[in-house]
């Protein structure tokens, strides 16, 4: 683990921009998971290490550990909820009649069509 912070400064499965308080679907997904004493002595120790708490890649490696899936699962179960929001999305703005607009300002370069 300290390795891993060396190198990178950061460890996958913990932090999360949008959530600096921590995970709410990492928190869900854990509060109903049966306690597995090697992640919990992982969590712990990076928690102590960088004070950030788990993220959903964390708590969806621990749903496939606990239930046996494959290695893949945790990527595949990420897209599913990532299209079943932006279907959610689509339904809503169909609903509404407007755009939905995300809460965030992109700061990034504009392409050449993009600039006034």
């Amino acid at each position: 683990m300290r390795a891993c912070l060396d190198r990178a400064g950061a460890l996958p499965g913990f932090g999360h921009p949008l959530y600096p308080d921590g995970d709410v679907r990492a928190a869900a997904l854990g509060a109903v998971l049966p306690a597995d004493p090697l992640l919990d002595a992982v969590r712990d120790c990076a928690e102590a290490a960088t004070g950030a708490r788990p993220n959903i890649d964390f708590a969806l490696t621990a749903l496939v550990r606990t239930a046996a899936l494959p290695r893949s699962a945790p990527f595949t179960i990420f897209l599913l909820g990532r299209s079943l929001g932006w279907a959610a999305h689509a339904m809503e703005q169909g609903r509404q009649g407007t755009l939905i607009r995300p809460r965030a300002r992109y700061e990034g370069r504009r392409s050449p069509a993009d600039r006034p």
